[in-house]
């Protein structure tokens, strides 16, 4: 249900990296391969994770903000486009979810 908007997030980052911090387009890359070799790992924390929940995905959502910190990008221009241009498409998204998601 979040992968769009998880998704579009990664965009955002991978914006950043190339544009103000190319010295760290290996640390991501390096990130995404250990996650590839890990991620029978990964998977098996997750199902280890899921069987302890106590809490429904609709009441983590009903907590859950679409307002983001882009403070990553700087206090300029380029921080309160991404603000005017992602956070509503991200307000939307939570609109969507909370009335997809029943459990």
């Amino acid at each position: 249900m979040l992968a769009p908007a998880l998704a579009l997030g990664e965009l955002v980052t991978w914006g950043f990296v190339l544009l103000r911090k190319r010295e760290q387009v290996g640390e991501k890359l390096r990130a995404y391969a250990w996650i590839a070799r890990h991620w029978g790992q990964v998977m098996a924390a997750r199902r280890r994770t899921q069987a302890l929940r106590r809490v429904r995905d609709w009441d983590l959502l009903a907590q859950s903000t679409h307002r983001l910190d882009y403070g990553q990008v700087g206090d300029g221009r380029a921080a309160r486009l991404a603000q005017a241009v992602f956070d509503p498409l991200f307000a939307v998204w939570r609109r969507v979810a909370l009335a997809l998601v029943r459990w």
